[in-house]
């Protein structure tokens, strides 16, 4: 800072001015008071030597509490370790276990079957109700009597084809129809008469003049030699209005449903539903209408004999 002596004819001093003049010049050095230096350093020196405690627990504890949390986490990581361990070892011991089981405990095990007294002594088992409708329970089914041998005087090895069929049947829950089918053709079996191709049934849909029919039979089929070769539908004067011929038999599907049509016939007409065998003729067949339904009814053996050369007939059997 730049003064002007007083002697300067231009400079005219203020009020005062001499007065700040001097005290500036007694403080010419710009630097703080030792008494300020000493007390900081005095500070300083205090918080280095003696740090100040934060918590209940600095200071002399924090050392121990350390040392402590450590020992506490290296002891939990080894017994957890040794547990670990532990399990392995017991599950790779354990199928051997099982394999070196002696055969002697597992006979132990096993239950044992209970003497001969006791099972002379339990109650036979009531029999078993039958599984025929009501309406067929009461019919009566016994095999034919064997035939005698005239010749030897003896009689021939009997067999039970009847009951073997009665047995299929209440498993399956026949009708009385087929029931009586079942005993034709058991007693053709055994008596050496002609086998016939049998209706059980008999469904119709579709429109007035073009039906569809579905037609259940039964026959005793033993491949091309002996099997049920065509269905057809009859007019009660012995016209034939439908054939379903068969291409193969069936040995192994019996009783066998198959459909067929149009049958160009209206609701109320009266016809028959008949089965040819190839080697035996027609056998059981049924009579009605698609109104009035198809019932069983017995057919004269010679009716519309001359259909049985009238086409369509097989050209062959598959198998």
């Amino acid at each position: 800072m730049t003064t002007r002596k007083p002697s300067d004819p231009k400079h005219h001093q203020l009020p005062g001015e001499a007065d700040i003049a001097r005290t500036y010049r007694a403080t010419g050095k710009d630097e703080p008071p030792a008494s300020l230096d000493a007390k900081i350093l005095a500070q300083a020196q205090r918080a280095v030597t003696k740090p100040k405690a934060h918590g209940p627990f600095a200071g002399r504890w924090a050392l121990p509490l350390s040392t402590a949390a450590m020992v506490v986490l290296s002891v939990g990581v080894v017994l957890l370790l040794n547990e670990r361990g532990a399990l392995d070892q017991q599950d790779d011991r354990a199928p051997l276990i099982s394999r070196e089981a002696p055969a002697h405990d597992l006979a132990r095990q096993a239950p044992k079957s209970p003497p001969a007294s006791a099972r002379s002594t339990t109650p036979a088992p009531a029999k078993a109700k039958s599984a025929l409708p009501e309406s067929t329970q009461g019919v009566a089914i016994a095999p034919t009597a064997p035939p005698e041998n005239k010749a030897s005087g003896m009689a021939a090895p009997a067999t039970a084809p009847l009951l073997r069929e009665r047995r299929i049947d209440e498993s399956l829950g026949a009708t009385r129809d087929e029931v009586r089918v079942q005993n034709k053709l058991a007693k053709q079996e055994n008596s050496g008469m002609r086998a016939t191709a049998d209706v059980i049934s008999v469904q119709a849909s579709g429109p007035a003049g073009a039906y569809q029919f579905s037609v259940g039979i039964r026959s005793a089929d033993k491949g091309c030699v002996q099997y049920a070769d065509w269905w057809e539908v009859v007019s009660t004067d012995g016209k034939l209005l439908y054939r379903r011929v068969l291409q193969h038999s069936h040995v192994d599907e019996q009783p066998f449903t198959r459909a067929g049509g149009p049958v160009p016939i209206q609701p109320d007409t009266i016809v028959w539903v008949r089965a040819h065998m190839n080697s035996g003729g027609y056998g059981t067949a049924f009579k009605g209408s698609v109104k009035i339904g198809f019932k069983q009814t017995t057919l004269d053996a010679e009716f519309a004999a001359g259909l049985t050369k009238q086409a369509p007939l097989p050209d062959g059997c598959d198998f």
